[in-house]
This record gives C-alpha cells, structure tokens and sequence, in this order.
C-alpha cells in the first residue's frame, strides 16, 4: 500500500532465511520509478519514509542493505 501520510516511516527486514528470497511489490513503487525490494538473507533490510511526488504519496528508501529494483 501507499504511505498514508507525508513523513509516515515503515521498516522491513528479513529475521530467518527460510532458504529463499523475500520480494516486496509496493502499490506505487518506490524511489520514484524502481518497483521492488528484494531481501536474500537474514539481516536485510530497508527503512521506507513516505514522500509526495506531485500531489501523490510514494514511499522512498532512505537505506538499508535491501536490493531496490
């Protein structure tokens, strides 16, 4: 889903490694064109921050060690 309010912060990370990949679809996409977050071993993460983009509400990564795609 889309943030529901400019500045709204969401973290995601990846506790167990059940022997595969986790891959996240956010409504919207994120960083203004990449469409993914894909996290391969315990640990990964990504920090979100919901940002406008014109009049509509996008999410932005501001880090983690999560691929972006």
């Amino acid at each position: 889903a889309r943030p529901n309010f400019y500045g709204q912060r969401l973290r995601l990370n990846m506790v167990v490694d059940g022997g595969g990949d986790i891959v996240i679809t956010p409504d919207g996409g994120i960083n203004n064109g990449q469409t993914f977050i894909t996290f391969n071993d315990a640990g990964d993460f990504t920090e979100l921050v919901g940002v406008l983009n014109g009049a509509d509400l996008e999410w932005c990564s501001t880090g983690g060690s999560a691929t972006l795609g």
